[in-house]
């Protein structure tokens, strides 16, 4: 039986990095927030696949615990504000293409787009003359829902993971233990070559 889980997680992906550039950015404005973060991977520890083909590359993430995030989002969100306040937005930055209503779902909605674009977001809305609420990073309670069922989804699959590893110890424990040994056939008895 699964305990159902009334609770969030620990700990939320803040920010993933696909490599290494900007990370140490960002554990310094963290620092400067006193925001305690964690680092972490997404390469496996050892994949066969990879042996002989360079190292595995991954991701690099920085975890925050669940009470910290909006404190971490904001201070994100203000070092790029302050970044963008003495410069423009670069002409080839990618938001630049977007449609009006699509930036302004970038700062409704800022959990999802780093602090980076929605702080270039806002620049370009006001540089095109377009009104906004400021960007919230409080959980609704539709956005609670969905992480403790995330949170409900992700014990449940620990748990079949423990049951079908208990069961392959159990079975292999009883094949140790209670089957008998196969008998073995004798050696042949070297004979000595007649003359």
């Amino acid at each position: 039986m699964i305990e159902s889980s009334d609770s969030l997680p620990d700990e939320v992906e803040l920010v993933r990095f696909r490599e290494g550039d900007g990370v140490r950015d960002c554990c310094d404005v963290l620092d400067q927030a006193c925001v305690p973060y964690r680092l972490s991977t997404d390469v496996p520890a050892f994949d066969v696949s990879m042996v002989g083909g360079g190292a595995a590359k991954g991701s690099v993430i920085i975890m925050v615990a669940s009470a910290d995030e909006v404190k971490a989002r904001v201070a994100l969100l203000d070092d790029a504000r302050r970044a963008l306040a003495n410069e423009a937005v670069p002409s080839d930055y990618h938001l630049r293409e977007f449609e009006d209503s699509e930036l302004q779902l970038i700062v409704r909605e800022p959990r999802e787009w780093s602090g980076y674009d929605v702080a270039a977001a806002e620049c370009l809305l006001r540089e095109r003359g377009i009104a906004f609420d400021p960007p919230s990073f409080e959980l609704t309670e539709a956005d609670i829902e969905v992480r403790k069922e995330m949170a409900r989804e992700f014990k449940s699959a620990n748990l079949l993971l423990v049951v079908l590893l208990v069961a392959i110890v159990v079975r292999l424990a009883w094949m140790t233990i209670m089957e008998p040994p196969k008998p073995v056939p004798p050696l042949p008895v070297p004979t000595q070559p007649s003359r």
